[in-house]
């Protein structure tokens, strides 16, 4: 007895099509898995950075009796208008807090100037010696 069966060419790709559809999305899935893991690592370990340098500025170590003055708290960047965020002030080119004049803001980093004297001070950083010193006054030369 011959069985004449006839059998298309699709059926016998059909099988091979949908296994190897099937292994694609697991690759896709899996990597998105990865990324998506990658990708909030990164970020939970810059806010706890950022919160140690916060804590750090504030630990008991610090003088209480002189308050810390001069910490970029936040910085927002912007071609046309860009603030900083020094102490409880937003501050903007040309102001001035403490006697610190601010001269540039830029992505990370805030420029102050006092007395002559020029500096960057990034984020959270520990605010520069010349915050707390008071200004020359050149105006009545040394005798």
């Amino acid at each position: 007895m011959i069985l004449n069966a006839k059998h298309s060419d699709k059926s016998r790709y059909s099988g091979k099509v949908l296994l190897t559809a099937i292994m694609l999305v697991f690759i896709f899935v899996v990597l998105a898995v990865f990324m998506g893991y990658g990708v909030r690592v990164v970020a939970v370990n810059k806010c706890d950075q950022a919160n140690a340098q916060l804590a750090a500025l504030n630990s008991p170590q610090t003088p209480k009796d002189k308050p810390r003055i001069g910490v970029v708290k936040a910085v927002v960047h912007n071609s046309s208008s860009s603030s900083a965020l020094v102490d409880e002030t937003i501050v903007h080119v040309g102001d001035t807090i403490h006697g610190v004049t601010i001269v540039a803001i830029q992505n990370n980093t805030v420029e102050f100037s006092k007395a002559g004297v020029t500096w960057k001070q990034a984020m959270l950083e520990a605010p520069h010696s010349a915050w707390t010193n008071p200004a020359k006054d050149n105006s009545h030369p040394a005798k």
